[in-house]
């Protein structure tokens, strides 16, 4: 009991409280769960299979980046042009610095 109590002090502290005002707790660009349903919307009613695989692609987006998808076309021999790397060098680029920003704005410091 005490090791809770010594918890619920801790994160009921008002400065802890006060960085979560803006109801903004979570970075959804840092969000697994996000990057599944970006690739495998509510709406479009997918099935198993297509359920299946947006796993996968959102499990390699969001350890690996857009270049984590480029790996594995590495690993299947399949030729990747210098346009297809830069192209995703730089969403990676931009998706980094549009989280970094985001998270900025969503805590008060």
């Amino acid at each position: 009991m005490a090791a809770i109590k010594t918890i619920f002090n801790f994160l009921s502290n008002t400065e802890i409280l006060n960085c979560c005002l803006g109801a903004h707790t979570q970075n959804t660009n840092q969000s697994l769960n996000s990057v599944f349903w970006q690739i495998c919307t509510k709406i479009s009613g997918s099935g198993r299979r297509i359920s299946e695989i947006a796993a996968y692609e959102s499990d390699v987006r969001f350890n690996g980046g857009r270049l984590g998808r480029l790996n594995i076309m590495k690993e299947l021999k399949l030729c990747i042009s210098n346009n297809a790397m830069n192209s995703h060098n730089k969403a990676d680029m931009r998706r980094i610095k549009q989280g970094d920003r985001r998270a900025k704005q969503n805590t008060i410091e």
